[in-house]
């Protein structure tokens, strides 16, 4: 074995768990065998009770110390950055068990919804949905190319077409002033209807279909005026006050009230949605140019500053850290100890260098 070989290659290439049982123990001096022991015994102490609190603690201290010096382009190079975001997400496909247990956690969603008596006042106030509203009304293009979408679809223009022949045949029929003033004027009217129908078939088709391309000639200009007349409601101003005075019937809605409709076939299709949509997404030369120049903004940002400044702009602080590392890393330590685990991890790291001809020639010289 070359002695000067890394110990963590010797350790990946020598141990795995089948061969630790044979492999060198008869070679090993009877002293580094011992020696052995009482390491991996040693260790084992220093990983329990507040001796492994200290330990965690200052691996975060080092940790952090080492942010301070070190610069992200110096740890990680953008290229490698990009390289790991094709393999985990671009060439990846979902699998379906994360996709079954993506809906299963959507459907407890929805039942936590159902069951709760919360309102939506008690998640969020007075001022926050005000901000809310807001930030929503402050956008001023994205609405008015919005309102100019509706108001040139088709299918605006079949409902103000439709409307207006509906209200000016309504109006011819019986809510003019001579049908209102002048007794039977309106029954008279309806009555020659029929009778000119019967005389002329088709004649109501014929009647209809003249009105609604008379209708269609001016509706350029009454969908233009309707847009205007919407625009000039629609001001910031006005949408605030309107949404403001909505805010105690909005605050009182329960959050049960918001599955009332959605059903649990609902979700799963949702489910199956969000998967396909999400295969055929990532596949596109568009994902990976978009996930490319997000990551380049970052190293241009970040990339020739100190690690530590990147965690301090997004919030990540030494003593936030230590708290998570002191919560989850003594109990399971605790844990892989119980189980023999961490003895055998240990064991496994320290045994190449035990096994080694370089400790070995050391005991023999003595």
């Amino acid at each position: 074995m070359d002695s000067l070989e890394p110990s963590f290659l010797v350790t990946r290439r020598v141990y795995s768990p089948v061969r630790r049982l044979t492999h060198g123990l008869t070679a090993m001096h009877p002293i580094a065998k011992q020696l052995l022991d009482q390491h991996v015994e040693f260790e084992l102490e220093a990983l329990t009770d507040k001796r492994v609190q200290t330990f965690l603690r200052d691996a975060v201290k080092r940790g952090f110390d080492f942010a301070e010096d070190q610069t992200l382009s110096a740890l990680i190079t953008q290229k490698r950055c990009v390289s790991a975001t094709r393999r985990l997400l671009a060439d990846s496909r979902m699998p379906p068990t994360v996709t079954d247990f993506g809906v299963s956690l959507l459907l407890r969603f929805r039942e936590q919804l159902a069951e709760s008596q919360v309102e939506l006042r008690d998640l969020i106030g007075p001022d926050g949905y005000i901000e809310l509203v807001e930030l929503v009304v402050g956008l001023h293009e994205p609405r008015r190319r919005l309102l100019a979408e509706i108001f040139r679809h088709p299918l605006y223009s079949e409902l103000i077409s439709s409307l207006v022949y509906e209200a000016l045949l309504n109006y011819l029929i019986q809510d003019n002033l001579i049908t209102q003033k002048v007794p039977g004027v309106g029954s008279m009217l309806k009555l020659g209807r029929k009778v000119a129908t019967r005389a002329v078939p088709g004649l109501d088709a014929t009647v209809e279909r003249q009105l609604k391309s008379f209708i269609k000639g001016y509706l350029p200009s009454l969908i233009k005026t309707s847009e205007q007349i919407v625009d000039a409601a629609m001001t910031s101003d006005n949408l605030v006050d309107q949404f403001s005075e909505a805010w105690p019937a909005i605050g009182e809605v329960k959050l049960t009230n918001l599955t009332e409709d959605l059903q649990a076939e609902d979700v799963e299709r949702f489910g199956t949605w969000l998967k396909d949509t999400w295969d055929e997404l990532r596949q596109t030369d568009w994902f990976m140019e978009t996930a490319e120049s997000l990551i380049g903004h970052c190293f241009d940002h970040y990339g020739d500053q100190p690690v530590a400044q990147l965690l301090n702009d997004f919030g990540i602080k030494r003593g936030m850290v230590n708290k998570e590392v002191l919560a989850f890393g003594p109990p399971l330590l605790k844990q892989l100890r119980a189980s023999g685990v961490l003895a055998e991890l240990l064991r496994m790291r320290l045994q190449p260098f035990y096994e080694s001809a370089a400790v070995s020639d050391l005991l023999e010289r003595r």
